[in-house]
């Protein structure tokens, strides 16, 4: 428990939607030979063409929001790389849908491994309300009367600021666990299995 909240270096990443020039392809190498052990992510960098003997800054494909039936054309452009797709749910109010065909992919295809939602957490701060100061709410963009702000852009989480669940993030769950049943199979069928992921 007590290093429960601990940061854990996974995979080193050069940024984001920031374009590819030859200033990544030179901290990527630095980074690989900084620390051979990691990855190196960048998404820019799936769809550029290396350049010459160069490796390119990123060890993974990493695109950002793929339509489903782009991964295999997207496996193509690097015969050994790993997809993860670096965003594809955009958790912004009643979102999330068809997550399913994502998962799909990723339990069919070996090099799709899965990718990240955005956003984990709201970014709204507790707020009373300003009549009497009985009512509590998430405050965000234009609840503190500035004149510049990105309005619900912040609230776009699949978890409430205090960290309780979206109902969104009920189906992610049941999408991600590490194993499948399908009823049909074990009811009907002499032979049960589970697949484990």
């Amino acid at each position: 428990l007590r290093d429960r909240n601990h940061p854990s270096i996974l995979i080193w990443s050069l940024g984001n939607e920031s374009g590819c020039g030859k200033n990544h392809y030179r901290i990527a190498d630095w980074l690989r030979d900084f620390d051979s052990e990691r990855k190196v992510m960048y998404e820019p960098a799936t769809f550029d063409e290396t350049k010459g003997d160069a490796v390119p800054p990123t060890d993974i494909l990493c695109p950002m929001y793929t339509r489903v039936n782009e991964f295999e054309a997207i496996l193509k452009l690097r015969q050994s790389f790993p997809l993860i797709l670096c965003e594809y749910s955009h958790a912004m109010g009643n979102s999330n849908g068809n997550l399913n065909k994502y998962w799909e992919k990723f339990r069919q295809m070996d090099r799709c491994q899965g990718g990240f939602v955005w956003d984990w957490v709201d970014q709204g701060i507790l707020k009373l309300s300003e009549n009497n100061g009985s009512k509590k709410f998430w405050a965000y963009g234009g609840d503190f009367n500035e004149p510049m702000n990105d309005a619900d852009f912040c609230i776009n989480g699949i978890m409430f600021p205090d960290r309780t669940e979206h109902p969104a993030l009920k189906e992610f769950k049941y999408l991600a666990q590490p194993f499948k049943v399908n009823i049909d199979e074990v009811l009907h069928s002499s032979k049960h299995s589970i697949t484990v992921y």
